[in-house]
């Protein structure tokens, strides 16, 4: 994972968008708590996601807002809730689409339950996309690396996430085509909605700089100085 190319675009893009709603950020975890929670649940987490939230931070910017590792069973992103009960260091079985099948109602309800926790065994949450759905990493299985979507709560299926180009996707790519599609929909925005009486071709060599250097006290002057967020994300981009 190229951390200071992910850097730059998240430059570029609260350069395109200082106004967004970026959410949180948790501080990067030391080597030792990775270590630690592998040694745990002994397994070996996915390098690039590893590397993400060692040198980045453990949960925050990103789609739908990234979650901390220590959520990683958590029915909620932001406030730790029940566990469902998955273990780590059993495999996640899935190689295709899983649809709920609802022929068996005579089923026992703890075979039941078993089986809803157990069907996503080996795998940790990254993110909540609504309505109890969501977005998860396979750390243990013949998938391992993939990112997978459980949309249960609403559909009654656990599928493959897939890229732009319709095939499986891991972390890193995940991260980085959001920002390209968020930085690519405020540069056409801001190209809709550019006055008239502006420099067009000043404008456009502010946006495409690397240090963003013209911009980065207007940024941080519509925030407060004393927000602890943007006073992080300051020190990691070095705006």
């Amino acid at each position: 994972m190229n951390i200071e190319q992910i850097k730059d675009k998240l430059r570029k893009l609260i350069h395109l968008n200082p106004e967004g709603e970026y959410g949180y950020i948790k501080d990067a975890l030391t080597e030792d708590e990775v270590l630690e929670f592998e040694e745990k649940h002994n397994i070996k987490l996915p390098e690039d996601y590893r590397i993400f939230i060692t040198n980045m931070f453990n949960g925050g910017v990103g789609p739908e807002q990234i979650m901390p590792l220590d959520f990683w069973d958590s029915v909620h992103n932001t406030v730790y809730l029940d566990s469902l009960g998955n273990k780590l260091n059993e495999p996640f079985l899935l190689i295709s689409e899983w649809k709920e099948n609802y022929d068996n109602d005579d089923d026992d309800d703890d075979d039941e339950n078993y089986e809803y926790n157990s069907i996503i065994n080996g795998t940790i949450r990254v993110c909540h996309i609504g309505c109890g759905n969501f977005i998860f990493l396979v750390v243990n299985g013949a998938e391992y690396g993939n990112l997978w979507i459980d949309d249960r709560a609403s559909n009654d299926e656990i599928v493959p996430l897939n890229g732009k180009l319709n095939n499986r996707i891991n972390f890193e790519t995940w991260y980085n085509e959001w920002l390209d599609k968020e930085i690519e929909y405020y540069e056409n925005l801001s190209l809709i909605s550019k006055p008239k009486n502006l420099d067009t071709e000043k404008i456009e060599d502010i946006i495409v700089q690397d240090t963003y250097s013209d911009v980065k006290n207007d940024i941080m002057l519509q925030h407060t100085e004393n927000n602890s967020f943007w006073t992080k994300l300051k020190e990691w981009l070095k705006i």
